[in-house]
């Protein structure tokens, strides 16, 4: 078992300064399609503004808050001092593959080439290209925060229906990613629990350490160092046992890895908007890397099909206690949840919006 722990990519993230049209400095609006993203923040401090069918919302940020945020949740990260966070993502390699969709205004993202064009990074002006896409998506995510207060959620379902078409094209090659990663080490865990079940732990004599260094680019929310877990450095032993390997036997709950630490994984042809492939690592297995100290990468992602504009969500909203805005720290499973909607769902309007 070769891969991050729980199928997960990290990356440590300097949030993005400089002020959009709102005056606020911070990172690009946008929402992942089929992972759940975590914020551990480590320094600074900001906020996180969010926007779903439960309304839009604002989360204080500083110095050990940990959050996480579903499919189809829309955020911003603003910056309003030092924001440093550690980004962990679910479903390593299906938001470097494109699974993050941006808020561009809705002429935008309707239209497949005009999304490409806005979302990329030509190679020599990606400072550039990185502030342009930002405030055009801070536009969009204003207009859909907007209409959201007024209790019209028509512009966010239609948003959701153009986010499902632009990435539907895709989803073939992420289950392929997904098998060989998150699906892959499910089975594994499996086959441990079964052999150490029967007594068996060979598998403990197969253990290694392994190093993912970091890359440095320019991810969505801010300056990226990221870690390609797909790809990983196999340290060297230090003092090879003078035991011979014991080979598994036929119900070794462990495999090999499929390819050596420097063999590109079989989806390393899927790149996502304006990212190229991350190249492997140039270190020797037993060599120590520098660490750089910019940033982490940015994410996208698949969520379930939209509700049609004139439809009440799946699973509606709860509504918060009555004496209190906040939950307390810990409640039940039938407890309101703890970030109470600032502005909750109206049924939006029969019809579309031109």
């Amino acid at each position: 078992m070769t891969a991050f722990p729980g199928g997960t990519s990290v990356s440590r993230l300097s949030v993005y300064t400089g002020a959009c049209a709102d005056g606020l400095e911070g990172g690009t609006p946008h929402l992942h399609t089929a992972s759940t993203e975590a914020y551990v923040v480590t320094g600074g401090r900001g906020a996180l503004q969010t926007l779903d069918m439960n309304g839009l919302r604002e989360t204080e940020l500083t110095a050990g808050t940990t959050v996480w945020f579903t499919p189809g949740t829309i955020h911003r990260a603003v910056n309003r001092g030092g924001l440093e966070v550690v980004v962990v993502m679910q479903n390593a390699g299906l938001p470097e593959a494109g699974d993050a969709v941006m808020t561009f205004p809705p002429e935008v993202v309707s239209d497949r080439d005009a999304y490409q064009e806005a979302a990329g990074l030509p190679p020599g002006g990606e400072e550039a290209a990185v502030a342009r896409r930002r405030d055009l998506a801070v536009e969009g995510f204003l207009r859909l925060a907007e209409s959201a207060r007024a209790g019209d959620y028509g512009p966010l379902l239609r948003f959701y229906d153009s986010a499902v078409a632009l990435v539907r094209p895709k989803v073939a090659g992420w289950r392929r990613i997904w098998e060989t990663t998150v699906a892959a080490g499910t089975r594994d865990t499996a086959e441990v629990l079964d052999a150490l079940g029967r007594g068996d732990g060979i598998h403990l004599r197969h253990a290694m350490l392994l190093e993912a260094p970091p890359q440095e680019r320019w991810g969505m929310c801010g300056h990226l160092r990221a870690h390609d877990v797909t790809r990983p450095i196999v340290h060297a032993p230090v003092h090879p046992s003078t035991h011979p390997p014991v080979k598994p036997s036929a119900h070794s709950p462990v495999s090999q890895p499929t390819h050596s630490p420097v063999d590109p994984p079989a989806h390393a042809s899927v790149s996502e908007p304006g990212h190229s492939p991350v190249d492997p690592p140039a270190h020797a297995p037993v060599s120590q890397p520098a660490h750089p100290s910019v940033d982490p990468p940015a994410h996208a992602s698949v969520s379930e099909p939209a509700h049609p504009p004139d439809s009440e969500p799946a699973h509606p909203p709860v509504k918060p206690s009555t004496h209190s805005p906040v939950s307390q720290p810990t409640h039940s499973p039938a407890d309101p949840p703890a970030h109470a909607p600032v502005h909750p769902p109206v049924r939006p309007a029969s019809g579309r919006d031109a």
